[in-house]
């Protein structure tokens, strides 16, 4: 699992930098970066294995083999995509999350 990159840019900000930190204990061997919003100039590369995000148009600027849109339009909705399989989901929990995390390591691990 070397190498496997996640980037955090969702809304709040304390919403995203309590996520990436608790990442980065969960998930040492990950590489974590943070990004504001989608007119960020700190774009990562190579790009992540997996992005969260609450703005709709980053999955699309910032292609992700593994993407979770969190919250879009301040809906309960989350819409996670797996390899090109979107899903939406009512009320995500961390928990969730983490096994969104686990699945996009697995598919970075088999790339």
């Amino acid at each position: 699992m070397d190498g496997f990159r996640i980037l955090v840019a969702n809304e709040p900000m304390a919403y995203r930098e309590a996520m990436a930190a608790a990442l980065r204990c969960l998930h040492p061997e990950a590489e974590i970066a943070e990004m504001a919003g989608p007119h960020d100039a700190s774009v990562p590369s190579p790009p992540p294995h997996l992005l969260i995000c609450s703005d709709p148009a980053m999955p699309g600027r910032l292609p992700a083999p593994v993407w979770v849109l969190l919250y879009p339009g301040g809906t309960s909705n989350v819409v996670v995509c797996l390899d090109g399989k979107q899903r939406r989901v009512t009320n995500i929990t961390f928990d969730e999350i983490l096994a969104v995390v686990g699945r996009a390591a697995r598919l970075a691990a088999q790339a």
